[in-house]
């Protein structure tokens, strides 16, 4: 079995991964794969109306700190890397990692956005829609954490946890600052 083969595996859940090809697990597969592009577009839109807004204002937002799109693609990248190494080394499959980060990275944004725009602002149609979608988003990541961390194995439930510690921690590697709540 080649290595092309057994990423393949781990990125569409297919936990008997043979030679007979994948056998992909159809629910988790498209369900984390919605999700995980609904928290990446979220991500995105969030880290634009805080870039544009953060200097914006009578008293401009210099203390908000928030990565580059490029600092932030190359960080997510890198945890696509650890999910898939992850994967190889442990010998499990799914997105759960990449999942989680984006989750928290939509969190913090969201406490950035509704900290640094002003409330005029976030009332406009467009502002007031990313954020809703922002807070639909998080009700959905914690739901689907809790449904794994009842339907499954301690060890995802374990993993999932680190994953969320992992997102702040890259939040801050990446150049970003955590709100105080």
């Amino acid at each position: 079995m080649g290595l092309i083969h057994r990423i393949g595996c781990i990125l569409l859940y297919d936990e008997e991964c043979n030679n007979d090809g994948i056998d992909i697990h159809w629910f988790s597969t498209v369900f984390n794969y919605i999700l995980l592009l609904m928290n990446y577009t979220i991500v995105l839109a969030l880290l634009n109306m805080v870039d544009v807004y953060k200097g914006v204002g009578s008293r401009p937002r210099d203390n908000v700190v928030i990565p580059s799109f490029f600092t932030a693609f190359i960080c997510f990248w890198f945890v696509v890397a650890i999910q898939i190494i992850f994967g190889l080394v442990v010998d499990c499959t799914g997105v759960s990692i990449i999942r989680n980060l984006l989750f928290t990275w939509v969190r913090i944004l969201q406490k950035t956005a509704t900290d640094t725009i002003p409330p005029v602002t976030r009332s406009l149609s467009m502002h007031k829609l990313v954020l809703s979608r922002a807070e639909l988003v998080l009700q959905l990541d914690m739901i689907t954490f809790m449904y794994y961390a009842v339907t499954s194995k301690f060890i995802l439930t374990l993993a999932n946890t680190c994953a969320l510690v992992l997102g702040s921690v890259l939040w801050e590697i990446c150049g970003g600052q955590i709100p105080i709540v």
